[in-house]
C-alpha cells in the first residue's frame, strides 16, 4: 500500500500544489509573485509567446482558496482510481501537465476572439473573467477526465467493465457536463472558468483518440524479424 502511494503519479502533482498553497497562504509576498508571474490571465498569456509558462504554472495554483485546491484533490485521488490501471506514470503526468496547459491556451485565445468580436455575442456566450486570475487544477482535471473515457472505452472494449471504474466515470462526467447546459436554459452565460474546463476537456478528448489510433496502428503494424 505504502509502496503503491509512492510510486502515484498523484503524489507529485499533490506535493506541488499544497506546497505553493502553503507558502501563498501564508507569505503575502510569495502569494503576490504567483499571481503577477504565474497565473493564467488571457489578455498577458496571449500577448506574448514568451509567457506561455503562464498556462502551466497556473495548474499548479489555489489562489481561489481552500476549497478550491480541496475540492481538485479529491476529484484527483478519485479518478487517478481509474486512470492508474490504463496509463503508466508518465503517460498520466504528461496527459495532466499536456491537457491542462494547451486548455489554458485554447481558452485564453478563445477569449480574447470573443473580446475582439465587433459583432453581439449569443446570449450564452461571455467574456466575463478575461482579465481575471484563472488558477488551479481543474483544467488539467477535465483533460484527464476525458482522456480517460477514451482511453477507458478502448481498453476494456469486449471486457467486463468494472461497476467502481464504470461508477467513478459517470459520476464526474455528470458532475463536470450537466452544469454546461444550465446557458441554454436561460442561466448564467459560460464564463472564463467554463472555458478553460472545456479546453482542458477537448484536449484530453483529441489526445485520447491521437493515443488510441497510434496504439492500435502500432499493433497492426507486423514485425519483421531477421531468420
Amino acid at each position: 500500500m505504502i509502496k503503491r502511494t509512492v510510486t502515484s503519479p498523484v503524489l507529485p502533482i499533490l506535493l506541488i500544489s499544497w506546497t505553493i498553497f502553503g507558502l501563498t497562504s501564508h507569505y503575502e509576498s510569495i502569494n503576490q509573485l504567483s499571481i503577477e508571474d504565474f497565473t493564467n490571465i488571457p489578455s498577458i498569456t496571449v500577448s506574448s509567446l514568451s509567457q506561455w509558462y503562464y498556462a502551466l504554472t497556473s495548474i499548479f495554483l489555489s489562489n481561489y482558496g481552500f476549497s478550491e485546491l480541496f475540492s481538485n484533490s479529491i476529484m484527483l485521488i478519485v479518478l487517478s482510481l481509474v486512470t492508474c490501471k490504463i496509463t503508466s506514470y508518465s503517460e498520466f503526468l504528461l496527459t495532466f501537465i499536456i491537457t491542462g496547459t494547451v486548455g489554458n491556451l485554447l481558452a485564453d485565445f478563445f477569449m480574447i476572439h470573443l473580446s475582439n468580436n465587433q459583432v453581439a455575442l449569443p446570449g450564452y456566450l461571455s467574456t466575463e473573467g478575461q482579465n481575471g486570475y484563472i488558477v488551479g487544477m481543474s483544467t488539467a482535471l477535465f483533460g484527464l477526465l476525458f482522456y480517460t473515457v477514451i482511453i477507458y472505452a478502448k481498453s476494456t472494449q469486449g471486457k467486463t467493465k468494472s461497476k467502481i471504474d464504470l461508477f467513478i466515470l459517470t459520476f464526474w462526467l455528470f458532475v463536470c457536463l450537466v452544469p454546461w447546459s444550465y446557458p441554454f436554459f436561460e442561466g448564467e452565460a459560460f464564463n472564463a472558468s467554463d472555458y478553460v474546463h472545456m479546453g482542458g476537456g477537448l484536449v484530453g478528448v483529441l489526445l485520447g483518440i491521437t493515443v488510441t489510433f497510434f496504439k492500435k496502428f502500432d499493433q497492426s503494424t507486423p514485425s519483421y524479424t531477421n531468420n
